[in-house]
């Protein structure tokens, strides 16, 4: 479960909009603790959290509950208490029932008040649906335009060479001619199919990615703080930039996804260890043949390659 619990939030307003929204709401699961269990579980919460207790003219664990429950809070009490009642509830309502987060389960109460029944909401994201429908025109959109762009690039570099008469002498480093095909045909994908990815998918996406970004700052001694500075944005600006980037990721990975599972695009364990047995050095070989991380890497990087050469070839 969540590690916290997120206090109520007003409930916004949906804009009407033309245009399918890029982060829809996520599956929601509203779970009741009776009164009696919800007591049960307090009490228990409690005593456990006054253990950790001290107070002038008692031992440690020996304060009075009554004591100990005015020094903790009844906030910290329940959130304690949530953890022994809330996964037997939610495992019970999951019963019968075809629903697979792929994040981990948010937790946020609705009423948690002492002596009633207390409601709190389970927030999934599940996996989007894709309809592919369509999507073949997308691929040749997406391979026209970047077969343009091709041709764009190649008049513009003959005239560079010309104009300089430098044929020689510089490196005139350009992306391969598959890169920036299979580039315009994601474009397209994303554009056309536009799947519409939970809320909690997205945010926790820019959750790691925002970690991500501290660790590499933390590694150039800049803090975060400093970064914003340097760059002229405010957080929030960054923020929303990194939504942006993780929706356009996270559409595309779940498209390929549903392409490959479409198209029956897999990777065999015979081609996994052929590509291992590429490798020359005997130790590393033996290393990779061990890894079970690797291959999986392995497969997965065999698959993108596959798929990327399925959608040029359409």
């Amino acid at each position: 479960m969540a590690n916290k619990t997120e206090k109520p939030t007003k409930k916004t307003t949906k804009k009407q909009a033309t245009e399918p929204a890029l982060i829809g709401p996520n599956t929601v699961i509203t779970l009741t603790v009776p009164a009696k269990e919800a007591q049960a579980a307090y009490d228990k919460s409690l005593r456990k959290l006054s253990k950790n207790i001290k107070s002038s003219g008692f031992r440690a664990g020996k304060v009075p509950l009554s004591l100990a429950e005015k020094e903790i809070g009844s906030e910290a009490i329940i959130e304690q208490a949530l953890e022994f009642v809330i996964p037997e509830l939610y495992e019970k309502a999951l019963e019968g029932k075809k629903i697979e987060s792929i994040t981990r389960p948010e937790l946020k109460a609705v009423a948690l008040e002492k002596g009633k029944d207390w409601t709190v909401e389970i927030h999934l994201a599940e996996k989007p649906t894709i309809d592919l429908k369509g999507f073949k025109k997308a691929v040749a959109a997406g391979k026209k335009a970047g077969q343009a762009e091709l041709k764009k690039q190649k008049a513009e570099l003959k005239k560079h060479l010309e104009s300089t008469k430098d044929h020689e002498g510089h490196n005139h480093q350009q992306p391969s001619e598959e890169d920036i095909l299979l580039t315009n045909i994601y474009q397209q994908l994303v554009t056309t199919i536009k799947p519409t990815l939970p809320e909690l998918l997205v945010k926790e996406e820019v959750r790691a990615d925002l970690q991500n970004l501290v660790k590499r700052l933390e590694s150039l001694n800049l803090t975060l703080d400093d970064y914003l500075k340097q760059q002229g944005i405010k957080y929030d600006d960054m923020t929303n930039q990194l939504a942006v980037s993780a929706v356009g990721r996270l559409q595309l990975m779940f498209i390929l996804e549903a392409i490959a599972t479409d198209q029956k695009i897999e990777v065999s364990e015979e081609e996994v260890m052929a590509e291992i047995e590429k490798t020359t050095d005997a130790e590393l070989k033996k290393q990779q043949l061990a890894d079970t991380r690797y291959k999986s890497f392995l497969r997965q990087t065999l698959k993108r390659d596959k798929l990327a050469q399925y959608l040029l070839n359409q």
